[in-house]
């Protein structure tokens, strides 16, 4: 290969290597542009100044006009992320410039800058902070933060959400031990005593080395020591917030590694469907138990020996039905307590003739404690069956007034019978009579067979209403 070509190829290569550079004079206002800018920019072997700004796209024009006029305070910026391109078709392209500024014997000023294409760099840059940004939604949509400790010193580094969950301002930092000031009363005895504190897991680092960390069975990883935890904590505001913990440590391959990174999750909402789930699981284990012994009671009552079946039997589903009515509210009711008018209404449903109302209910629309809706509406049933049979719905002009109102705490409710039969006091108890008496616990009932017609008075507390 002659000496010719390699010459040619050497100036190739310099050439191709060469910066794109400029030089600003200010005094004689002299700009120098390398063939390389020019041809970033799109201009041949030439750019002139005017060209430059030109190029610019308008938004980042004011920071060149004032590198250029001298205008800012003191030396020009170290380097300017800008765009250039066409700006008719309204396509740019990101650069950087890195300026260096001198001034010679006399103070004249010369400004020199290098330009990259930054397009890649801007890019990776833009789509770092969506990122960051989709990471933050995420976590603050998720009620989670990150933490990390220094195994060594225990020292916290905080973070916005972190002090979020925590219920703390913004910008505070928090040190472990702050944080565990607002641990709720006995939690970190029992992290403690479960292995599940930066100090054990230390200490389990320093000890034992791998050997120890074998003892975290569902982690073997030999490098790695992790640890989960579920805990209580009262924010400064008063809160109570169920939070997860999760960890990690991770040995550097040097064999150092001093810090523990994990999450920290807000699980509050999801505790709280848990607790109420799980109450009323047993709460509906609890009902399903007490509504088979009543209605084995029922049975065994109503059916009794020289019973006639026919009217057993209708005694016998008429409370059930009266039962039934009384969980179908409560279930309606959910996590509240029942309405009073809506209870009775519903429970004389099948005793209130179409065309005749023989019945005049009057009281506020108070509600009834859950656990007295199966007494009571049990007890008015019976009066109602009692009246219908032998009282004073067994005739025409026989009517019933329930009235009910609340007073110091109770919720005193009064049956009463006109226009009957003269009422004759029973010489023994039946079932009836028994399930009457008792079906309220915590409460009284008291019964008045006077000759115009029997009065009920029931009278329970208002506690958990």
């Amino acid at each position: 290969m002659s000496q010719v070509n390699i010459a040619a190829k050497l100036s190739l290569a310099v050439e191709a290597m060469s910066p794109a550079v400029w030089v600003w004079e200010a005094a004689s206002r002299q700009f120098l542009a390398s063939a390389s800018l020019a041809a970033l920019y799109g201009k041949g072997a030439a750019l002139d100044l005017e060209e430059f700004l030109e190029c610019t796209h308008p938004g980042d024009r004011p920071v060149w006009q004032q590198v250029f006029e001298g205008t800012g305070d003191g030396d020009p910026p170290k380097r300017i992320l800008y765009r250039v391109g066409n700006g008719s078709l309204g396509s740019y392209r990101w650069l950087s410039a890195d300026i260096t500024a001198s001034s010679d014997a006399s103070g004249g000023r010369t400004l020199v800058g290098v330009v990259h294409d930054a397009s890649a760099e801007h890019e990776a840059h833009r789509a770092l902070v969506e990122s960051d940004e989709r990471l933050r939604l995420a976590m603050e949509a998720g009620k989670m933060a990150v933490w990390d400790v220094d195994l060594q010193s225990g020292s916290l580094t905080p973070s916005r959400q972190l002090n979020v969950l925590l219920g703390l301002p913004l910008t505070a930092e928090p040190s472990v031990v702050d944080v565990r000031k607002l641990y709720a009363p006995g939690e970190f005895e029992r992290l403690q005593s479960e292995g599940v504190t930066y100090e054990r897991l230390r200490d389990r680092e320093v000890q034992g080395g791998d050997g120890a960390r074998r003892d975290w069975a569902a982690f073997p990883e030999p490098s790695r020591t992790h640890l989960q935890a579920e805990f209580r904590l009262i924010t400064p505001a008063g809160e109570s917030k169920t939070l997860v913990l999760r960890g990690q440590y991770v040995r550097p391959f040097d064999g150092g590694g001093t810090r523990l990174t994990g999450m920290l999750i807000d699980v509050t909402e999801r505790k709280i469907i848990e607790d109420r789930l799980a109450l009323s699981v047993g709460e509906l284990q609890h009902r399903l138990k007490n509504h088979l012994m009543i209605t084995g009671a029922i049975a065994t009552q109503t059916f009794r020996a020289g019973a006639d079946i026919n009217a057993a039997l209708e005694a016998f589903n008429g409370r059930l039905r009266a039962l039934g009515t009384a969980t179908e509210l409560m279930l309606q009711a959910s996590s509240s307590n029942p309405s009073l008018p809506a209870l009775m209404n519903n429970v004389l449903a099948p005793f209130r003739a179409t065309e005749v109302d023989r019945f005049e209910l009057s009281g506020e629309d108070v509600p009834i404690p859950a656990p007295l809706v199966s007494g009571v509406t049990m007890v008015v049933h019976e009066l109602a069956t009692n009246a219908v049979k032998y009282g004073g719905l067994s005739v025409p002009a026989g009517r019933v007034s329930l009235t009910w109102e609340s007073r110091g705490g109770l919720l005193q409710i009064c049956w009463r019978e006109t226009g009957g039969p003269m009422v004759v006091a029973p010489t023994r108890r039946g079932f009836g009579s028994r399930l009457i008496s008792g079906a309220v616990p915590g409460g009284t009932i008291e019964v008045d067979y006077a000759p115009s017609g029997v009065v009920c008075r029931i009278s329970v507390p208002r506690g958990e209403a």
